[in-house]
Protein backbone atom coordinates (compact mmCIF):
# COMPACT_ATOMS: atom_id res chain seq x y z
CA UNK A 1 0.00 0.00 0.00
CA UNK A 2 2.87 2.32 0.82
CA UNK A 3 4.41 1.78 -2.64
CA UNK A 4 1.08 2.56 -4.32
CA UNK A 5 0.85 5.88 -2.43
CA UNK A 6 4.39 6.81 -3.45
CA UNK A 7 3.70 5.90 -7.08
CA UNK A 8 0.43 7.87 -6.98
CA UNK A 9 2.16 10.96 -5.54
CA UNK A 10 4.99 10.65 -8.05
CA UNK A 11 2.49 10.44 -10.92
CA UNK A 12 0.67 13.56 -9.68
CA UNK A 13 3.98 15.40 -9.39
CA UNK A 14 5.00 14.43 -12.94
CA UNK A 15 1.61 15.37 -14.40
CA UNK A 16 1.51 18.70 -12.58
CA UNK A 17 4.96 19.51 -13.96
CA UNK A 18 3.60 19.19 -17.49
CA UNK A 19 0.79 21.69 -16.95
CA UNK A 20 2.36 25.13 -16.88
CA UNK A 21 0.40 28.04 -15.51
CA UNK A 22 0.32 31.43 -17.26
CA UNK A 23 2.96 34.03 -16.46
CA UNK A 24 2.75 37.81 -16.54
CA UNK A 25 6.17 39.34 -17.13
CA UNK A 26 6.97 42.63 -15.38
CA UNK A 27 8.72 44.83 -17.93
CA UNK A 28 11.55 46.82 -16.34
CA UNK A 29 14.71 46.71 -18.47
CA UNK A 30 17.97 48.19 -17.19
CA UNK A 31 19.07 50.49 -20.00
CA UNK A 32 22.73 51.48 -19.90
CA UNK A 33 24.37 54.01 -22.20
CA UNK A 34 27.44 56.18 -22.00
CA UNK A 35 26.86 59.66 -20.64
CA UNK A 36 26.94 62.22 -23.41
CA UNK A 37 26.47 65.92 -23.29
CA UNK A 38 24.11 66.92 -26.05
CA UNK A 39 22.65 70.23 -27.05
CA UNK A 40 19.83 70.71 -24.53
CA UNK A 41 16.82 69.57 -26.51
CA UNK A 42 13.42 69.26 -24.89
CA UNK A 43 11.79 66.01 -26.01
CA UNK A 44 8.21 64.84 -25.65
CA UNK A 45 8.54 61.09 -25.20
CA UNK A 46 5.77 58.61 -25.89
CA UNK A 47 5.99 54.81 -25.66
CA UNK A 48 3.37 52.83 -27.55
CA UNK A 49 2.59 49.12 -27.46
CA UNK A 50 1.76 48.49 -31.13
CA UNK A 51 1.38 44.72 -30.71
CA UNK A 52 -1.98 43.08 -31.32
CA UNK A 53 -1.83 41.11 -28.04
CA UNK A 54 -0.09 41.19 -24.67
CA UNK A 55 0.72 37.48 -25.10
CA UNK A 56 4.34 37.01 -26.19
CA UNK A 57 4.36 33.21 -26.42
CA UNK A 58 3.77 29.91 -24.65
CA UNK A 59 5.95 28.05 -22.18
CA UNK A 60 5.02 24.68 -23.64
CA UNK A 61 3.88 21.55 -21.83
CA UNK A 62 0.92 19.30 -22.44
CA UNK A 63 -1.71 21.96 -21.68
CA UNK A 64 -0.60 24.72 -24.03
CA UNK A 65 -3.77 26.73 -23.44
CA UNK A 66 -2.68 27.42 -19.85
CA UNK A 67 0.97 28.24 -20.56
CA UNK A 68 0.66 31.78 -21.98
CA UNK A 69 3.35 34.32 -21.22
CA UNK A 70 2.13 37.92 -21.29
CA UNK A 71 3.57 41.34 -20.61
CA UNK A 72 2.23 43.37 -17.70
CA UNK A 73 -0.39 46.06 -18.26
CA UNK A 74 2.02 48.79 -17.07
CA UNK A 75 4.66 47.96 -19.69
CA UNK A 76 4.56 51.29 -21.54
CA UNK A 77 4.68 53.41 -18.38
CA UNK A 78 7.68 51.43 -17.07
CA UNK A 79 9.47 51.75 -20.41
CA UNK A 80 8.72 55.47 -20.58
CA UNK A 81 10.07 55.96 -17.05
CA UNK A 82 13.27 54.01 -17.80
CA UNK A 83 13.82 55.75 -21.14
CA UNK A 84 13.23 59.17 -19.56
CA UNK A 85 15.96 58.51 -16.99
CA UNK A 86 18.45 57.49 -19.68
CA UNK A 87 17.56 60.38 -21.99
CA UNK A 88 18.08 62.78 -19.07
CA UNK A 89 21.44 61.14 -18.40
CA UNK A 90 22.35 61.73 -22.06
CA UNK A 91 21.56 65.43 -21.65
CA UNK A 92 18.06 65.61 -23.13
CA UNK A 93 15.20 67.21 -21.22
CA UNK A 94 11.90 65.34 -21.08
CA UNK A 95 8.84 67.54 -21.53
CA UNK A 96 5.60 66.91 -19.70
CA UNK A 97 2.63 66.12 -21.92
CA UNK A 98 1.25 69.65 -21.55
CA UNK A 99 4.61 71.42 -22.11
CA UNK A 100 6.01 72.57 -25.42
CA UNK A 101 8.95 70.62 -26.81
CA UNK A 102 11.68 70.89 -29.42
CA UNK A 103 11.13 67.34 -30.66
CA UNK A 104 8.73 64.43 -30.34
CA UNK A 105 10.06 60.91 -29.87
CA UNK A 106 7.69 57.96 -30.25
CA UNK A 107 8.99 54.50 -29.36
CA UNK A 108 6.73 51.71 -30.67
CA UNK A 109 7.06 48.18 -29.36
CA UNK A 110 6.09 46.22 -32.47
CA UNK A 111 7.05 42.67 -31.49
CA UNK A 112 8.01 40.60 -28.46
CA UNK A 113 8.07 36.94 -29.44
CA UNK A 114 8.89 34.14 -26.97
CA UNK A 115 9.38 30.62 -28.26
CA UNK A 116 10.32 27.57 -26.20
CA UNK A 117 11.19 24.04 -27.20
CA UNK A 118 13.09 21.04 -25.85
CA UNK A 119 16.20 19.68 -27.54
CA UNK A 120 18.61 17.08 -26.13
CA UNK A 121 17.05 17.34 -22.65
CA UNK A 122 17.54 21.13 -22.57
CA UNK A 123 14.73 23.66 -22.50
CA UNK A 124 15.62 26.26 -25.11
CA UNK A 125 14.15 29.75 -25.21
CA UNK A 126 14.45 32.24 -28.03
CA UNK A 127 13.22 35.79 -27.61
CA UNK A 128 12.86 38.32 -30.41
CA UNK A 129 12.09 42.00 -29.86
CA UNK A 130 11.42 44.69 -32.46
CA UNK A 131 11.03 48.41 -31.83
CA UNK A 132 10.28 51.25 -34.24
CA UNK A 133 11.15 54.84 -33.50
CA UNK A 134 9.58 57.94 -35.01
CA UNK A 135 10.96 61.40 -34.24
CA UNK A 136 9.60 64.78 -35.33
CA UNK A 137 11.56 68.02 -35.22
CA UNK A 138 11.34 71.25 -37.24
CA UNK A 139 8.69 69.78 -39.56
CA UNK A 140 11.00 66.86 -40.39
CA UNK A 141 10.60 63.19 -39.56
CA UNK A 142 13.08 60.45 -38.67
CA UNK A 143 12.09 56.76 -38.65
CA UNK A 144 14.11 53.71 -37.71
CA UNK A 145 13.73 50.12 -36.64
CA UNK A 146 15.74 48.10 -34.13
CA UNK A 147 15.75 44.34 -33.43
CA UNK A 148 17.41 41.94 -31.02
CA UNK A 149 17.33 38.19 -30.47
CA UNK A 150 18.48 36.29 -27.37
CA UNK A 151 18.70 32.55 -26.89
CA UNK A 152 19.16 30.73 -23.59
CA UNK A 153 19.25 27.10 -22.52
CA UNK A 154 17.76 25.88 -19.24
CA UNK A 155 17.97 22.52 -17.50
CA UNK A 156 14.39 22.90 -16.21
CA UNK A 157 11.41 24.74 -17.66
CA UNK A 158 12.17 28.43 -17.04
CA UNK A 159 10.20 30.05 -14.24
CA UNK A 160 8.86 33.58 -14.19
CA UNK A 161 12.15 35.00 -12.87
CA UNK A 162 14.10 33.41 -15.73
CA UNK A 163 11.60 34.67 -18.28
CA UNK A 164 11.58 38.19 -16.85
CA UNK A 165 15.37 38.27 -17.14
CA UNK A 166 15.49 37.19 -20.80
CA UNK A 167 12.63 39.52 -21.82
CA UNK A 168 14.08 42.55 -20.01
CA UNK A 169 17.64 41.84 -21.21
CA UNK A 170 16.47 41.66 -24.83
CA UNK A 171 14.38 44.82 -24.50
CA UNK A 172 17.37 46.60 -22.94
CA UNK A 173 19.60 45.60 -25.89
CA UNK A 174 17.09 46.97 -28.42
CA UNK A 175 16.57 50.24 -26.53
CA UNK A 176 20.31 50.72 -25.95
CA UNK A 177 20.94 50.26 -29.68
CA UNK A 178 18.21 52.79 -30.42
CA UNK A 179 19.69 55.35 -28.02
CA UNK A 180 23.20 54.83 -29.45
CA UNK A 181 22.02 55.34 -33.04
CA UNK A 182 24.08 58.22 -34.47
CA UNK A 183 21.44 59.17 -37.04
CA UNK A 184 18.72 59.47 -34.40
CA UNK A 185 20.96 61.50 -32.09
CA UNK A 186 22.01 63.82 -34.93
CA UNK A 187 18.38 64.33 -35.86
CA UNK A 188 17.31 65.14 -32.30
CA UNK A 189 20.35 67.33 -31.62
CA UNK A 190 20.23 69.36 -34.83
Amino acid sequence: MKNINIIFLLAIFIISGCALSPQIIEIDPVIEVDTAVVKPVKIRLDVVDARSSEIIGKRGGIYKETSDISTSKNMTSNLRHNLSKVLNKLGYQIANKSDSSDADLIVKITNINYSAYTEKLLNKVELKVAVDVIAHKNNKEFTGGFNATRKKDYVTVPGIEDNEVIVNETLAIVLQNMLKDNDLNKFLGS
